[in-house]
């Protein structure tokens, strides 16, 4: 059973995020990560977050739903981030590249050192820094994190964060990482001749195409032609 959960901030009737949770069984509990990247035109004041189960068959009576305040105020001068790109789905044991848009909100023209996270860890997977910027320009930087080929397959967070003078500007998106899958199949499969007669077609010729239908690279070694002959002889 899928059981949905929205975030919504103030009066919206349109969630900023939702996610999903499945299996949960009686007495068991699962954490859930979503996010609100908060637009720069927001105004400066208290907003509402509020969590909620989305089905309201499923929902509690009580605790289905829970809201929580927090204040957004104006940023003061400096770097900040205004753009995060990652894709949405990538595969384990691939590069994950993050693209971010930084802006010099200040009044010197200075670069920045910005670093890329994993969940709530304190240490960078991948770290850059941006060329100089002029205030009140942006410019995009690249970020990559190499993701190792056995860690969990799973939605992962990616939170980017740019520092300056140990004011730091932050801003997440999310990818989920699956497995690569090995999947080979046999097609175009072929005998000839189809009718052998003893004597007079002494070998038949089997040909196939092997056609790797997955997601990562196979590598092997075909001796010779790929192409096997037996040979039918009398009795």
């Amino acid at each position: 059973m899928i059981i949905p959960v929205e975030l919504r901030v103030d009066d919206a009737v349109t969630p900023v995020d939702k996610t999903e949770s499945t299996n949960l069984r009686p007495g068991a509990f699962q954490r859930l990560q979503l996010l609100w990247n908060i637009p720069f035109d927001i105004p400066a004041a208290s907003h509402r977050l509020t969590l909620s189960v989305a089905d309201p068959e499923l929902a509690a009576p009580k605790g289905a739903t829970r809201s929580k305040t927090v204040r957004v105020s104006k940023p003061q001068p400096g770097p900040r981030i205004i753009g995060i790109y990652a894709p949405q789905q990538a595969l384990l044991g691939t590069t994950i590249t993050v693209r971010v848009d930084v802006q010099n909100s200040g009044a010197t023209r200075e670069q920045f050192p910005v670093e890329l996270f994993l969940d709530a860890s304190r240490t960078p997977v991948a770290t850059a820094t941006t060329p100089m910027i002029e205030p009140g320009v942006s410019e995009s930087v690249t970020l990559a994190w190499d993701s190792p080929i056995n860690a969990p397959a799973r939605e992962y967070l990616l939170r980017v964060r740019v520092r300056v003078r140990d004011k730091p500007g932050e801003m997440a998106a999310r990818v989920s990482l699956r497995q690569p899958i090995v999947d080979v199949s046999i097609t175009n499969f072929t005998a000839t001749p189809s009718v052998i007669i003893l004597g007079e077609q002494p070998e038949v010729v089997v040909t196939a195409t092997l056609e790797n239908t997955g997601d990562m690279a196979v590598n092997s070694r075909v001796p010779g032609s790929g192409v096997r002959v037996r040979r039918l002889a009398k009795r």
